[in-house]
């Protein structure tokens, strides 16, 4: 029977307002009714959020630590109701689930660490006559309200990464969770209520992206976090000029395979894995591998025999791969995708299979011409092509023509091509000798060109939404 939940604001629950329906993304059943707010009421929740932020910046760093800690267990002590809450609400295979709290987990230990040992800076400003006696501190001060707004593929971790590094630096919260999987967020921030830290100070409101856009233009809001596409980031900052906005966008990860690098089975499999992982939903997915022209035949011939094995069915079941893709209607554009791409002239070496109105099996292509749109855009889908080149200068210019730099892998043994690699590829993130999605939660973790700007993971996001002020006495 589906559950009904409401939305958190002001310290409660509250049970009215429009209905969202949230189902599953493979049986298709129906899994919560969340009340949506109305606008006025979200404006209203603007005004709890003032008196919330006085309290979370008067709170002393000890305090954050206990905070931090105890939402850390928490969460670990209700790991499996988060597992089975993100397979029902985003169709996450279980295997990839189990990992994305794990993360949570780590995400608030991480942050918790973070708030015992934050230092502040002081300057010697004797530099020139006159100044002898002069002192300088400098020390980062919480930046206010922040709204952040989070996707559908990791309904947990990804909504971590906004809370954590806020409540470290105090700042109160407004959170937009994605229609298609809010239940993590609003059980998650139960338990930062329980916990401690003032309930005025976090609100989640599951409301329309209109309501947002007019929100977001609230002089009260002091600034943005957002993780989601591109296309709706950079709308989102062009509203808002003059505050601080942090983008956390799509990519198309590349992976580089150097002519030195003996592949092996394993590493097939890794790259397949990091490509059709909970259906290709991830934005560091791998979306295109360069093979030099020297082994093009044998290491195509390897990725699409790996690439078959791939366990496509049911999130629930720990062999599962790939699973649903989020909506019908993103399914039907993967496979519009992949059809322009055969039309302009691309090979389709897997042809993808459509198993149920959410579910594909993958696919592999090359001859991808550079103008349709999989080569283009993000595809957020179970499918990747490959692209031949002849020397190591050419593979980092063709992974440079893409709009996206988020995070990109090198397989080599030689230094100077690591070297040369982390020089040429514009991108947020170079990865050796693993595949792209390689992310620990507390290195920065963003990209340049359209993949936004600004980092996530603990400190460096904690700086992003804090702002230093200088003491000289």
């Amino acid at each position: 029977m589906a559950s009904e939940l409401g939305y958190l604001a002001g310290g409660l629950e509250h049970f009215k307002g429009r209905v969202l329906e949230v189902y599953n993304p493979y049986s298709h059943e129906l899994v919560a009714k969340v009340y949506r707010p109305d606008l006025s009421i979200t404006f209203g929740c603007l005004e709890d959020a003032k008196e919330g932020f006085s309290k979370a910046s008067a709170l002393p760093s000890w305090e954050r630590y206990r905070i931090l800690s105890r939402i850390a267990q928490k969460i670990e002590d209700t790991f499996d109701t988060f597992v089975e809450v993100i397979i029902k609400e985003a169709g996450k295979p279980r295997k990839y689930a189990e990992a994305e709290v794990k993360r949570a987990i780590q995400t608030f230990s991480f942050a918790a660490d973070l708030a015992r040992s934050k230092e502040e800076t002081l300057l010697s400003l004797d530099v020139r006559p006159g100044t002898e006696k002069r002192l300088g501190l400098v020390k980062r001060f919480p930046i206010g309200i922040v709204m952040a707004i989070t996707p559908f593929n990791f309904p947990l971790n990804l909504v971590a990464h906004k809370y954590a590094p806020n409540i470290l630096a105090g700042n109160a919260i407004i959170h937009k969770p994605a229609s298609a999987t809010p239940i993590s967020s609003l059980l998650l921030a139960k338990i930062i209520w329980e916990v401690g830290y003032p309930p005025q100070a976090l609100s989640v409101l599951p409301f329309s992206a209109s309501d947002a856009e007019q929100v977001l233009q609230s002089p009260t809001i002091k600034a943005l976090t957002f993780t989601g596409s591109a296309e709706v980031g950079w709308h989102l900052k062009s509203l808002t000029p003059e505050k601080k906005v942090l983008l956390e966008l799509g990519g198309d990860a590349a992976v580089i395979i150097a002519p030195d690098y003996p592949m092996e089975e394993k590493n097939f499999q890794q790259i397949v894995e990091a490509a059709m992982a909970y259906a290709g939903q991830v934005c560091i997915s791998v979306q295109r591998v360069l093979i030099h022209k020297s082994q093009w035949k044998t290491y195509v011939e390897a990725f699409v025999e790996t690439t078959k094995q791939v366990f496509v069915g049911d999130p629930s079941d720990s062999k599962t791969i790939v699973g649903p893709i989020i909506d019908e209607a993103n399914t039907q554009r993967i496979l519009d995708w992949i059809k322009e791409a055969e039309q302009e002239g691309a090979q389709v070496l897997l042809k993808p299979e459509r198993l149920d109105k959410n579910l594909l099996t993958p696919a592999v292509l090359t001859d991808v011409p550079v103008h349709v749109r999989l080569a283009k855009e993000e595809a957020f889908a179970p499918v990747f092509y490959m692209v031949p080149y002849e020397d190591i200068e050419e593979a980092f210019d063709i992974v440079n023509q893409s709009v996206y730099g988020l995070q990109a892998a090198i397989y080599t043994h030689l230094e100077h091509v690591i070297k040369r690699a982390y020089e040429r590829l514009e991108v947020g993130g170079v990865i050796v000798n693993a595949p792209p999605t390689f992310r620990v939660d507390h290195m920065p973790y963003g990209g340049v060109k359209r993949s936004g700007f600004g980092r996530e993971g603990i400190r460096y996001a904690w700086e992003e939404l804090t702002e230093p002020r200088l003491l000289v006495w």
